[in-house]
């Protein structure tokens, strides 16, 4: 299964239904993180005074013993179709969500969904 930004800012936090995901993470055999949502949560950190923020990220990937998953050059026409899949007249869909999308079709797995 493949965690978003979301959902590691929620375990690294201690927010809102971290303990489900963070046990979503561990008895999952090959937990998976994207390498632009681990760019999302390490800005995102360091925007709200995690001066330390790269050494926080790499700490909850390691000991969540989660795989990195890479952005390929082949991904971004996949995230193009993801951005006119959940695009609505209301608002548009997250960069990171169009991201997550193409290296989730690409891999076959499922992007964890909370709540």
């Amino acid at each position: 299964m493949t965690f978003d930004s979301r959902a590691l800012m929620s375990v690294i936090r201690k927010g809102p239904a971290y303990e489900l995901i963070l046990d979503a993470i561990i008895r999952d055999p090959c937990p998976r993180v994207c390498a632009t949502s681990l760019a999302e949560l390490a800005i995102l950190l360091n925007a709200n005074g995690d001066r330390l923020a790269s050494m926080t990220v790499q700490s909850v990937v390691f000991r969540l013993n989660m795989s990195v998953v890479p952005f390929l050059d082949a991904d971004w026409p996949k995230a193009l179709d993801a951005y006119q899949e959940l695009k609505s007249p209301s608002a548009p869909p997250r960069l990171s969500q169009c991201l997550i999308a193409a290296t989730v079709a690409r891999t076959g797995s499922q992007l964890y969904q909370d709540g």
